[in-house]
């Protein structure tokens, strides 16, 4: 019988004690620690003097509470030690996580004013954060007495509180006592039955007394069971510490609403109306449904409690970590920073890059059950050797040492291998942390480096090793290691390679939520000694091993449903602070973090200092420090914030926060437009492709074809192939595309129960048809997919492109350059020196006018200084004088005077079709054969591509100049896929200077990158890719810089000298969602906000910064008219009069084969180089063939996806009229649109989807190409 409220609470208290040796005292689960605390202002005195064990036990029964963490206060001054904070007795489930949990319930006199003040805060808001701005520091008496009254006020509606508890509350808030020592008086009208309750009835209406019993699962799947609410309302019952929440289901159409009280430590989550959460049994024991509410979360119980595993998980759609959630233990500003910088860098200190090499070799000798000194070293090569790009991440660790640092480790891996493996004849007794020792035998490796996405539990990871095991608890009577009749079950291992081999409360949090995460994902095991359907379950427990070269520990970990619910509270407090960080409103102000709360000596030697830092420093614009600096205390905050970035003005300051803002509003607007895959689940397979056609429902797994692919892998880490079937048919008309990341999933995914076998495996479209889809995935793709039992269909959810908010924060903060990084750990994520860092600022914040030399055309020619110079290929000086005098343009030829005599940097407007990507090759051309080294970026993968093979089609990089020209990252896989490949640097290391080991040496690679004179690579590749640390290039060189926001291309400008931004501001800006970013000048590039800077100081009759290229080779006259009345007010002009003219030439007798006179003829009449079609007007059989058909559809973009059914029929037409026309290459055609929904319905329709060679695209992909025919909806 489930009960209809809360647990047993306890009024607040403090009680401290210490023993004769005042020393800890275990009680029970829970640990006893002295500390010093004042007398209780509840309405239980202090007990003083010494107490023991028993009387511990009487204070308990007095508190009306049983086992939990206490401190009673001694008189005897002599034994005192160190201060510590006290625990709450109000029982926290027993847990080895108690010890640092932050949800402490009152402030006690070891703790600093400002925890005083926020534990009262929270008591009354229930949340970490304060509404009532408390400045005690310098406060007027009128600011004092106001917030006496501002905060009695709130504690005017609880009749349960006393006077005497109000005035105490006041001065823990407020700092002076109410009324300078008056007694607080209320006016409340409460009858004296109800103050004299001494175990009031909660206004609730739950029993604060009664028992836990919340319903059970009737039948035991031992699959995890959840279901999904919508916070409607809430009330908090500060006295009982007691929320009660009025939930709905998030299931379509229901109105009606039940309670869930939040008891213990989920009472402390940061809830808030309208909030999603998930209500969980991980074992599956306890219903969830809406027909078992009302259901009491609670940490918390008195004897006659059940106690279940029910978690409560607070927005799920944050999928974080459990790095993450341990971090902020330690420091919840940390964890915060974090996740804000996200998948921000690529280097590697050098512990974590022999940490992951040791990981490799640990996983793949056990994999291969190979442990031999042999096997060992040969698998150390390949890692070393064959991964020279990792190597590089790390700077100064040459390839032997990291090989000697790896087999440090090998005579540990052999042991562990002996001890407990099958193969080896293992099987032997490991100890136990916190629970019984096992006898334990490892039978196989089930996955290495297994990635789960619970979006149940709101965490997603990777588990360093799943063992299949046998285990048995060790029993004085057993008469064989592990019992014959054992079943198999699957074990996490966390492996530990730091120098400190501890068992820390980071690391067992890290292995907890990792036991948790595989319970979901593969089942609980239920005992009774029997094999059970549906494959191997996860035991109740995981490995923890230290393995650090030296020396190796391990324990099995069994965590109990107290540390889970520790945890995932944990998760959701910063699941709370990261909100709160992101939520900036219409305002333009600062992100929120946690405070500071680490010494001077720690935040020193912090890796996230810098980023800590600057908002540290951000807080004194515009409203001065953060609360928590309030005291001499925090001084030493303030003191080094100012130390740090004491040189930054306000206006730099000001720049990363206005900037900062708007990368927080345009992820969230992403967020809210497309979807997240962490809720794509929650959507059905086949509905979610009818709607937004991002889901390929129901196929099939072609496992035969990947079983025989298997036998043909050789390395553990080389890809494979798995190809889906629909008989049915249907794939091909869906907007996916070659290279499109795709999620698969089994299609029996549900929102309510079972496996949480979301995100099985991920790779990239390879093929696709209009039955099939084959993906490009990892290995362990198809070992995972193979493991999977009683999966028939699967589903396949194309991974939704989002902004790299982290990247871009990256970005951003390396314009900042610390003055001072303090003792300690360098911060290596800072490549640019404090002079680059400077200059860089000033032009792009200050907006600094910019510097160029005086020199005649003669002196553009000049090679290098001193001569001697190798030729480069296509970098000839006389040819290119010869280019320059006879093949550009006057135009080009004064972008070139003006790039060369730069000396800070150059603007370059290309108008549409003026030649903008010939003048940039030559330019780079030119720059190399005057001795410089230049690096070529843009935003997209393709532009750069483009840039490289215009300078190949020139020379560069060809023949006896190969290695002049690399390509560095990922190359846009297009039609020049070969050609780019060769430009890689791995392959040109490879070809130049051969391999070692069955790899490529490190140095090999910095040969190639040092001896090359051109680099391409992405905008948001620099800072990423480890082959650019620490290089600087003379001049950096970014097309199509109109189209990229400013924190993306800080980046690349972050290590050149000089730079030139290449674009037309005036076409399409950057793409912004957010309108609120848009405001702010999200969509304001950094070629744009210069040249606007360049236009003012023309006025003031200065030298300009930016030249025009107007004359096109492209676009007929009468588009070019277009183009002036629309944005360039005449400037643009046709190159020739072949161009000025041109027209298409169809067959004999066209006009005739598309209907003579009507809108059709009209439209395709050649002699009209431009034609608008009024849609609404033009005739059909139906209203669809009609325009005006426009419809907007729900799913991934929140009901504003924008579809025309009428515009795709007057396309088909305007396609059928072409082609009956004649002489007519549908490559030559392409169809452009604003929207992805509108693109999508195109590339469905029967007809247009069906014509070879016809390209349908969103209008940013058409940017800079070109076609004959474009026809635009």
């Amino acid at each position: 019988m489930a009960s209809p409220g809360p647990p047993a609470m306890t009024q607040d208290q403090d009680v401290e004690w210490c023993d004769d040796n005042d020393d800890e005292i275990a009680l029970g689960d829970f640990v006893m620690s002295p500390a010093k605390s004042e007398s209780n202002k509840r309405g239980h005195p202090a007990t003083p003097g010494s107490c023991h064990k028993s009387e511990v036990e009487d204070v308990f029964a007095q508190l009306g509470v049983g086992k939990g963490t206490a401190t009673i206060p001694s008189t005897n001054k002599k034994k005192k030690k160190k201060k510590r904070k006290t625990q709450s007795v109000s029982g926290s489930s027993s847990n080895r996580f108690s010890s640092i949990s932050s949800h402490s319930v009152r402030p006690t006199s070891s703790q600093t004013e400002s925890e005083k003040t926020l534990i009262a805060s929270n008591r009354r808001k229930g949340h970490k954060q304060s509404s009532l701005k408390m400045n005690r520091g310098g406060s007027s008496g009128d600011t004092i007495r106001r917030e006496s009254d501002e905060f009695a006020a709130l504690l005017e509606d609880d009749p349960y509180a006393t006077d005497d508890a109000i005035s105490a509350d006041i001065e823990d808030a407020v700092g002076v006592p109410f009324g300078n020592g008056t007694p607080f008086k209320s006016t409340r009208s409460f009858s004296q039955q109800q103050l004299s309750q001494p175990n009031p009835t909660a206004p609730c209406g739950c029993d604060p007394n009664a028992p836990v019993l919340n319903k059970r699962c009737p039948v035991d799947s031992g699959f995890m069971s959840f279901s999904r609410y919508c916070i409607v309302s809430f009330e908090d019952y500060v006295h009982l510490q007691v929320k009660e929440l009025k939930v709905v289901t998030c299931q379509e159409g229901q109105t009606e609403t039940k309670v869930i009280y939040l008891c213990g430590d989920w009472y402390w989550c940061p809830i808030k109306c309208n909030d999603i959460f998930n209500a969980v049994s991980p074992s599956g024991s306890y219903l969830t449904s809406f027909d078992a509410l009302p259901i009491t979360f609670t940490t918390m119980y008195n004897p006659k409690s059940d106690v279940d595993d029910l978690l409560f998980v607070l927005q799920p759609e944050f999928i974080l970590s459990p790095s993450y959630v341990v971090e902020h233990i330690s420091c919840p500003r940390k964890a915060v920073l974090k996740h804000r910088f996200k998948g921000s860098s690529s280097e590697r200190t050098e512990a974590q890059l022999v940490g992951n090499l040791r990981h490799d070799l640990f996983q793949q000798c056990l994999i291969s059950n190979d442990v031999s000194d042999k096997s060992m070293q040969k698998v150390a090569n390949e890692l070393v050797y064959g991964n020279a790009d990792e190597i590089l991440s790390c700077d100064n660790l040459p390839q032997p040492r990291a090989l000697s640092e790896l087999l440090s480790i090998k005579p540990h891996v052999q042991e562990f291998a002996r001890m407990y493996t099958a193969q080896k004849g293992g099987g032997e007794m490991m100890l136990g942390l916190g629970c019984q020792n096992i006898n334990f035998r490892a039978t196989s490796v089930f996955a290495a480096e297994e990635q789960y996405c619970i979006p149940a539990l709101g965490l997603e990871g990777f588990v360093d090793m799943t063992l299949e095991a046998e285990y048995s608890p060790v029993s004085s009577s057993s008469t064989s290691l592990i019992p014959s009749s054992r079943p198999k079950v699957l074990i996490p291992l966390e492996f530990k390679t730091g120098k400190r081999q501890e068992f820390r409360n980071d690391h067992l949090g890290q292995l907890s939520l990792y036991t948790l995460m595989t319970r979901a994902f593969h089942g609980n095991f239920k005992a009774g000694g029997r094999e059970q359907e549906g494959g191997t379950k996860a035991g109740l427990g995981g490995i923890l091993l230290y393995m650090n070269g030296e020396d190796y520990k391990n324990k099995f970990v069994s965590p109990s449903f107290g540390e889970h619910k520790t945890l995932i509270s944990m998760r959701n407090e910063l699941v709370g602070n990261i909100s709160e960080s992101e939520d900036r409103g219409g305002e333009s102000c600062g992100a929120v973090l946690p405070p500071i709360n680490n010494t001077e000596f720690q935040c020193n030697m912090c890796f996230s200092k810098r980023e800590c830092t600057l908002y540290k420093a951000s807080e004194r614009i515009g409203g001065g420090w953060g609360e928590e600096e309030d005291g001499e205390e925090e001084d030493w905050k303030k003191e080094l914030a100012e130390k740090r970035a004491g040189h930054l003005t306000d206006e730099h300051l000001k720049y990363f926060m206005d900037w900062d803002r708007m990368i927080d509003l345009e992820v969230a607007e992403e967020k809210r437009g497309m979807g997240l895959m962490s809720s794509a689940w929650l959507i059905p397979s086949a509905h979610r492709e009818s709607k937004e056609g991002s889901t390929v429902s129901g196929v099939t797994w072609d496992r035969p074809a990947w079983e025989e692919q298997k036998q043909r892998i050789q390395t553990y880490d080389e890809g494979c192939m798995l190809r889906f079937e629909r008989a049915s048919g249907g794939i091909a008309t869906l907007p996916l595309k070659i290279d499109d990341r795709i999620v698969v999933s089994p299609d029996s995914t549900t929102t309510s129960s079972g496996r949480g076998q979301f995100y099985v495996a991920k790779g990239e479209v390879k093929e696709i048809d209009d039955t099939q889809i084959v993906l490009k995935c990892k290995r362990e793709a198809g070992e995972k997919m193979a493991k999977l039992v009683g999966v028939t269909l699967f589903r396949l959810d194309k991974d939704i492109w989002k902004i790299n908010g982290g990247a871009l924060r990256e970005n951003l903060g390396r314009l900042f350059k610390l003055a001072d990084h303090g003792a300690g750990k360098d911060d290596s994520k800072d490549w640019m020196d404090h002079e680059d860092a400077r200059r860089l600022r000033e032009i792009v914040i200050d907006l600094k006018k910019p510097r160029f030399r005086t020199m005649g055309d003669d002196h553009l020619f000049e090679g290098p200084l001193g001569g001697g110079a190798r030729p480069i290929g296509g970098c000839d000086l006389e040819d290119l004088m010869f280019e320059f005098s006879c093949t550009l343009n006057d135009d080009q030829k004064n972008s070139v005077r003006k790039i060369i005599s730069m000396e800070d940097y150059c603007l370059v407007q290309g108008l549409p079709g003026t030649g903008k990507t010939s003048t940039v090759s030559f330019v780079v051309r030119l720059l190399v054969a005057r001795g410089m080294r230049v690096l070529v970026t843009s935003y997209t993968h393709t532009a750069v591509d483009n840039l490289m093979m215009k300078l190949l089609e020139c020379g560069v990089g060809a023949g006896v100049g190969e290695g002049d020209l690399v390509r560095v990252g990922t190359s846009s896989r297009h039609m020049y896929s070969d050609e780019i490949k060769r430009l890689m640097c791995k392959e040109l290391a490879e070809k130049k200077y051969g391999t070692v080991k069955g790899g490529i040496e490190g140095e090999s690679m910095i040969k190639v990158m040092d001896d090359a004179k051109v680099v391409g690579c992405t905008c948001l590749s620099v800072g990423k890719d480890v082959l650019l640390a620490h290089k600087k290039f003379d001049v950096v060189i970014v097309d199509e810089a109109g189209q990229i926001t400013q924190p993306a291309v800080l980046g690349a400008l972050s290590i050149g000298k000089t730079f030139v931004l290449v674009g037309d501001h005036q076409q399409l800006p950057p793409i912004v969602k957010s309108e609120l970013a848009r405001e702010g000048g999200y969509n304001v590039s950094l070629l744009k906000r210069l040249a606007e800077a360049n236009e003012g100081r023309i006025g003031q009759g200065q030298e300009s910064s930016l030249t025009k290229l107007t004359m096109q080779y492209r676009m007929h006259e009468d588009i070019v008219l277009l183009c002036n009345e629309i944005c360039y007010g005449g400037q643009l002009k046709c190159g020739n009069e072949t161009v000025r003219f041109q027209k298409i030439n169809y067959a004999e007798g066209w006009r005739g084969r598309v209907g003579g006179e009507g809108w059709l003829a009209a439209a395709l009449d050649p002699s009209r180089a431009v034609t608008m079609v009024d849609t609404g007007l033009i005739g059909g059989d139906n209203s669809e063939s009609r325009g005006g058909g426009e419809r907007r559809e729900g799913g991934g973009r929140g009901g504003r996806a924008i579809i025309n059914d009428g515009e795709v029929a007057v396309i088909e037409k305007l396609v059928r009229g072409l082609i009956a026309c004649g002489n007519v290459d549908m490559s030559d055609v392409g169809v452009i649109s604003h929207y992805n929904a509108q693109v999508a319905a195109l590339r469905k329709n029967e007809v247009l989807g069906s014509e070879k060679g016809l390209e349908i695209s969103t209008i940013d992909t058409y940017q800079g190409r070109d076609k004959k025919i474009r026809e635009s909806t």
